[in-house]
Formats: C-alpha cells, sequence, structure tokens
C-alpha cells in the first residue's frame, strides 16, 4: 500500500470514528427525547415516527437508534463504546436481543472482533425465543410479500443462486428475480404439463422429418460459415472447457486477489479468467498460469 493510500484509509477511520462519536450524542438527545415524550409534543404518536418524518432518517436506521437507545439505558457500556468510537449503531444493535447486565462484557467483545454476518450467527446461536414463521399476503394490485424463515443452508443456496443470475445477466439481480428463475426453471424441468407440451413439439417436427431435414442442412452450413469467420477474427483460442472446470473447482468460484496486507477478495460475481504471464508474453493456457479475478481486480491488475 503506497502512502497515499495509506493516507486515505487514516482519513476514512477517523471520520467513521467522528461520526460514531456523533452517534452518540444522538443516542443521548434520543434517550431525553423519549423520557419527556418530545415526539407528543411535535405532532408524532411515537419517538419511531419522530425519527422517520421528522429528521429524516430511514425506518431501518431509526430501529437501530431506538433499539440501542433503550438498551443503553439498562447497559450505559454500550453508549461509552460508542462515544468512545469503538462500536457502531448499526452493529451493537445486533446484540441488543441477547445482551445484559451478566454477560455485557462478553457481547462487546463479539462486536468488536466479528463482522456483521458473524455477529448474527452468534446471535442466532443462542436467542431461543424465534419461532419461524411463514406468510404470504396480497400489499398492492399484481403485488403479495413472501416472508419466510430460512436455515443457514437454504441462505447459502440462495445466496449462491443469485450469484449465478447476476453473472449470466450481467447485472445485479433481485431476490424476486432468483426466485422467478427457480421456480421456473424447476416447474419447465419437473411439471408433466411441461414435458407433453415438448413431446408434442418433438412430435409435430419429425412429422415434418423432410423439411427439417433441409433446414438442418441449412443451419449447418451457415454454421460452418460463421465458425469459419469467427476462426479468422479471433486472436486467441478459447479455454477448454475442462480447464475452466478445473479452475472453478480450485478457486471455488471466487476471486483470489490478495491484498499486501493478507485480505482475501471476498467478491464471487463478474468473474474472469487471468492470465499471471500474458500470452503475447509467452503465458501459456495452463493451470498453473490462470487464475480467478473479479473485474474490478482484473482491470487493476492490468492498469498496473
Amino acid at each position: 500500500m503506497n502512502e497515499n493510500h495509506e493516507q486515505l484509509h487514516n482519513q476514512i477511520l477517523y471520520q467513521a470514528k467522528e461520526h460514531r462519536k456523533s452517534e452518540a450524542r444522538l443516542i443521548d438527545l434520543l434517550q431525553k427525547a423519549d423520557s419527556k415524550r418530545l415526539y407528543l409534543h411535535r405532532g408524532h404518536s411515537s419517538l419511531f415516527r419522530y425519527v422517520c418524518d421528522e429528521l429524516g432518517y430511514s425506518e431501518a436506521m431509526t430501529s437501530n437508534l431506538i433499539t440501542v437507545a433503550r438498551k443503553a439505558r439498562e447497559i450505559p457500556a454500550l453508549k461509552e463504546e460508542i462515544r468512545q468510537g469503538n462500536l457502531s449503531v448499526s452493529k451493537l444493535r445486533k446484540v441488543c436481543p441477547v445482551i445484559d447486565q451478566k454477560n455485557q462484557e462478553q457481547w462487546i467483545a463479539a462486536v468488536k472482533t466479528s463482522n456483521a454476518r458473524e455477529l448474527e450467527q452468534k446471535v442466532a446461536a443462542v436467542k431461543i425465543d424465534h419461532t419461524p414463521r411463514e406468510s404470504l399476503r396480497a400489499v398492492a394490485k399484481n403485488t403479495s410479500r413472501l416472508s419466510i424463515d430460512i436455515c443457514e443452508e437454504s441462505r447459502e443456496k440462495l445466496e449462491r443462486l443469485k450469484d449465478l443470475l447476476s453473472s449470466k445477466e450481467g447485472r445485479d439481480c433481485s431476490l424476486q428475480e432468483v426466485l422467478d428463475f427457480a421456480l421456473e426453471t424447476t416447474i419447465d424441468r419437473h411439471d408433466p404439463i411441461r414435458k407433453a407440451e415438448r413431446a408434442s413439439k418433438r412430435k409435430e417436427k419429425k412429422d415434418r422429418s423432410g423439411n427439417r431435414v433441409q433446414e438442418q442442412q441449412s443451419e449447418v452450413k451457415k454454421a460452418t460459415a460463421v465458425c469459419h469467420v469467427t476462426r479468422k477474427r479471433s486472436k486467441r483460442k478459447s479455454l477448454a472447457k475442462r480447464l475452466i472446470h478445473k479452475i472453478s473447482m480450485r478457486d471455488k468460484g471466487r476471486c483470489t486477489f490478495v491484498s499486501e496486507d493478507g485480505k482475501w477478495c471476498t467478491q464471487t460475481r463478474w468473474l474472469h479468467i487471468h492470465h499471471k504471464k500474458e500470452v503475447s508474453l509467452g503465458g501459456e493456457d495452463s493451470l498453473d498460469n490462470l487464475t480467478t479475478l473479479c473485474s474490478a481486480h482484473h482491470k487493476l491488475i492490468h492498469r498496473e
């Protein structure tokens, strides 16, 4: 990491710490507003609506602030950690359902040493008051809301499917698109009606076999011509599918870039196969010379 990068990194750390200190001051004021019921005097039915509607915070951020502010009355150490710039409101919010005066040191340490997802898993492992629920209800014209609780294995599958579909489409796909894709693919493969429709179409094609053969011959000629032109224009031979499969298995479908301080890139989308030694410099299409990079790190390496 060069000097400019280090300076920028330190500036960001400083501002993040200052932001947390301002969160602590805001929590102080929200605690006073809550005890004095300021929101009622401002024409709001709750502190939540006051913070959302009058202060302009998102519902998610409002929920975080109010939950931590109220929990900090029971455990003042939470507010002190925020005031010192050590912890953020958003991470502390995750442990509010399980933290108490007896285990506060344990959970504060966990917030400091865990990322958001690890923290969610630790809380879920000890949280005992959760009952799995699911609901499907109409919320607008032609729109329904699906709400379900899923296990960690299903969550990983869902995230993997989202990665695959996003890479296929070349954009970040929504969970609704992922669900539609999964439903359509499954129905198309297993629905007996769809199977019957495909069988009927195959029979119709077979009945028109004479015309079909002529059409196939014509298509073969066109494909041959296209392949011939493609080979002439292409400067590099495509990688063998077997080799691509080996690279995917080895790199686990993720970027292999490692920063100077030893941090691995976690990107699992927009992946490219990169030649460590360029082909123009004699690099081979071999497993040892090929690696997986996300598009951002692929561009970074080529720029450098």
